[in-house]
C-alpha cells in the first residue's frame, strides 16, 4: 500500500461516488477488515437486487471496477471484496449444496452431470467441494463464458 493512502477511506469514498452515479438506492452498510486482512464491503438498499444482477454479474463487474481502480490509484493488491446483502455467502452455500447433491447422484447413477456455465470463482468452489468426496472427480470444459464443470465417477 502506498504511504498516506488509507484503503478503507479510499474504498468508501470511491464506492459511494460510484453508487451515487448509478442512481440506484444502495449504500455501504458495513466496511471492515476480516481476520485475513481482506477489506469486506457490504452494500444494501431498495435496489440491492439490481446491484447484484443476474447470477451476480453486476456485482462481479462492480468488484472488478473497485479492485482495478484501487490498484490504479496506488493501493497495491490488498484484497477488497464487495458484496450486496451477503449474496456471495448465500451463493457459496447454494453451490456447495448443489455440488454435493450432483456428486451423490453421479455416485448412485454412474453417469456424469454438468453444471451450467459459471464464473471461475464458482467453478473453483465446485472443484474444491467435490474434491472432498470419494468416488467422484471434476473437470472444467468449454471456453470463455461457456466454461462449465462436469462431475463424473472417479476412474
Amino acid at each position: 500500500m502506498t504511504e498516506g493512502i488509507d484503503t478503507e477511506v479510499w474504498v468508501e469514498e470511491f464506492l459511494t461516488d460510484l453508487i451515487e452515479k448509478t442512481g440506484l438506492d444502495v449504500a455501504i452498510e458495513e466496511l471492515s477488515l476480516d481476520n485475513e486482512d481482506v477489506l469486506q464491503v457490504q452494500l444494501g438498499g431498495q435496489d440491492s437486487a439490481r446491484m447484484i444482477g443476474r447470477e451476480g454479474q453486476v456485482l462481479d463487474a462492480l468488484q472488478h471496477i473497485v479492485v482495478t481502480a484501487a490498484i490504479h490509484n496506488g493501493l497495491g493488491r490488498q484484497r477488497v471484496v464487495v458484496d450486496v446483502e451477503r449474496y456471495r455467502s448465500r451463493r457459496e452455500l447454494r453451490l456447495r449444496d448443489d455440488a454435493q447433491r450432483f456428486a451423490e447422484e453421479v455416485l448412485s447413477t454412474g453417469r456424469p452431470l454438468d453444471f451450467h456455465p459459471m464464473s471461475p470463482r464458482d467453478r473453483r468452489l465446485v472443484h474444491i467441494t467435490v474434491a472432498e468426496m470419494n468416488g467422484v472427480v471434476t473437470e472444467s470444459l468449454g471456453q470463455g463464458a461457456d466454461r462449465f464443470v462436469r462431475i463424473k465417477p472417479a476412474e
